[in-house]
């Protein structure tokens, strides 16, 4: 009995177990199609949030687009708006000035009644005057009228001085004509003069040359024996090849002159160096021992071949030791006509014996009987700097040689000794015409 009770029991229990799990089935049924529903109505709610949320991006773009755009403008009007704050601030400014006025304006109102008070009053006055005057002048016109006759006379009287005053001009006309014909004819006695002058000038440098086949065999041997050794000078003259290639000068547009070229070893270091150079020397000597090296040079005065060389034609002018042997009006001369002949920028070259060596400027510059007299270095540098010359040096040249010198000097007065007497026995002066 016990065990069929307890069968029973589980029956009971079974049932209502299967019971409880229809109605949980049938709960959960219904919780799933809740469920669903549920989920459909968030997916939909989910759309339409969604839609919404891009159209309020969208919209939002737009409102961003429009305020930047706003911004823009702004940013332009910002100009004309301090524009306007500053011109409000300056109509503020001018308010005390604007009532200053305002009271300027009723004081000149009330002169400008008072003025017209005092005219009225002048102009009374003034009829009266004219009134007065009007009677005058009838007084006047009575004494025209006696004095017509009388006028008639000195008409006739001034028509005499006119026709002198007509005869007086002819007469000066001719006189005008008679003094331009005289100034026509002093002009060309002032050229004639002039060309006199350098006539003269050439005939003076010309008779200081006492040039003559002799004396020209004469100077070449003399300059064979003094200058030195063709192959010293070379050496010497290499110095200055440097300073001509820096000038530019040596090109065919814009090539050397050298003056007083004699024995050409100059030309012959610009050629050898293939750079365009001629000389020009006065002795026919010397010119044929330069043709015979095979050199361009011609025969004649200085200062004639730079009067036929174009102005601003040439790169460099180059002289050594001529100056020297030129009076001073030529010498300026000369140094005139190197100026004009370079161009600008061109260089000169000048050398001469340096009589600041006591020995040079005592002594052996008088070896030569051609030598004028010494031009010292202060001298020559001033005549070149004074025609415009720029970047004038002064360079001493060729010392006596060590054998002749105190060694070591132990004194003030052997470092002077050694300046003073075995010193550069030449100088040169370099300049730039300006360009």
């Amino acid at each position: 009995m016990l065990g069929i009770f307890r069968d029973d029991h589980l029956r009971l229990d079974l049932n209502t177990a299967l019971q409880r799990i229809a109605i949980l089935d049938a709960e959960l049924y219904r919780t799933r199609a809740a469920a669903a529903g549920t989920s459909a109505a968030f997916a939909e709610w989910t759309k339409r949030s969604s839609n919404e949320i891009d159209s309020l991006l969208a919209s939002s773009d737009h409102a961003l687009q429009q305020i930047e755009v706003l911004q823009g403008r702004l940013e332009c009007m910002m100009p004309v708006l301090n524009d306007t704050a500053a011109t409000v601030a300056r109509l503020g400014q001018l308010e005390p000035t604007l009532a200053g006025l305002s009271h300027a304006l009723k004081e000149l109102k009330d002169t400008v009644q008072s003025d017209a008070l005092r005219v009225e009053s002048g102009l009374t006055h003034l009829v009266e005057v004219l009134t007065g005057v009007d009677q005058q002048l009838k007084h006047v016109s009575e004494s025209v009228s006696s004095h017509a006759g009388r006028l008639g006379q000195t008409q006739e009287q001034v028509g005499h001085i006119a026709s002198d005053f007509s005869m007086i001009v002819l007469e000066n006309t001719k006189l005008r004509e008679e003094a331009r014909s005289v100034a026509e004819r002093v002009e060309a006695l002032a050229v004639q003069v002039t060309e006199g002058k350098t006539i003269l000038g050439r005939v003076s440098r010309l008779a200081g040359a006492v040039h003559s086949k002799s004396f020209d065999q004469f100077y070449l041997e003399f300059e064979n024996h003094f200058r030195g050794s063709r192959e010293d000078i070379l050496v010497k003259m290499a110095d200055y090849l440097p300073e001509v290639r820096r000038s530019g000068a040596g090109s065919p547009s814009a090539p050397i002159l050298d003056l007083g070229c004699g024995r050409g070893e100059w030309l012959e270091l610009l050629t050898k160096d293939g750079l365009a150079a001629f000389g020009h020397d006065l002795s026919s000597r010397m010119v044929e021992e330069c043709r015979s090296l095979g050199l361009h040079v011609e025969q004649g005065d200085a200062i004639d071949r730079l009067h036929s060389t174009s102005s601003n034609s040439l790169g460099a002018v180059s002289s050594f030791h001529l100056v020297e042997h030129i009076p001073l009006g030529s010498l300026l001369e000369f140094l005139e006509e190197c100026h004009r002949v370079l161009r600008p920028g061109g260089l000169l070259i000048l050398e001469t014996p340096n009589p600041q060596n006591l020995i040079v400027g005592a002594c052996n510059f008088y070896i030569d009987p051609t030598h004028r007299n010494p031009i010292p270095p202060m001298t020559l540098r001033f005549m070149v700097e004074r025609l415009g010359f720029e970047h004038v040096r002064v360079i001493p040249k060729h010392p006596f040689s060590s054998e002749n010198r105190f060694v070591d000097p132990k004194s003030d007065c052997e470092n002077r000794l050694n300046e003073f007497f075995f010193g550069a026995q030449d100088y040169a002066i370099l300049a730039t015409k300006r360009s």
